[in-house]
């Protein structure tokens, strides 16, 4: 796919970010689990995984939070105005906030029962951000021109 008036590398460039950011936080949430939330579950990061996978992790985060801001100027503002697909990028959109805020609120709420709300936030929020694109995403597809005889 090719979103309009962008450079051809950009959409397969925010996947691929988008994709990184996916994965590094799912190799993160078992060791989430079991460290905030007290869950017990049979696999984790070890510490020095995890330390190397939150760093990856954040500079993706930072990265798409770039790319939000680069869709914000062109792709959001244009589709708002022609009424396409607001309800699912304005979800997308306030699921991305919720991310960066419970993000931070992980690394930085000095409550403990905070940080594990936030924790908890961050997760389902996450898990749900591939659903959101896919709802997103579809309803762009059109079918293939059919080019009727005269």
């Amino acid at each position: 796919m090719h979103l309009n008036k962008y450079p051809s590398y950009f959409y397969p460039s925010l996947m691929t970010i988008l994709l990184s950011l996916f994965v590094t936080g799912m190799m993160l949430a078992p060791t989430t689990l079991a460290l905030k939330l007290e869950w017990s579950v049979p696999w984790r990061l070890s510490s020095d995984w995890h330390i190397g996978m939150s760093a990856m992790h954040v500079t993706f985060s930072f990265m798409t939070l770039i790319y939000i801001g680069t869709l914000w100027t062109i792709h959001m503002r244009s589709g708002w105005g022609k009424r396409k697909n607001q309800i699912t990028g304005l979800i997308m959109l306030l699921i991305f906030l919720t991310l960066t805020l419970t993000g931070l609120g992980i690394y930085y709420l000095g409550d403990e029962s905070l940080s594990k709300y936030a924790s908890g936030m961050h997760l389902i929020a996450g898990i749900s951000i591939p659903l959101c694109f896919g709802l997103h995403y579809i309803p762009h597809k059109r079918p293939a021109k059919k080019i009727y005889p005269k």
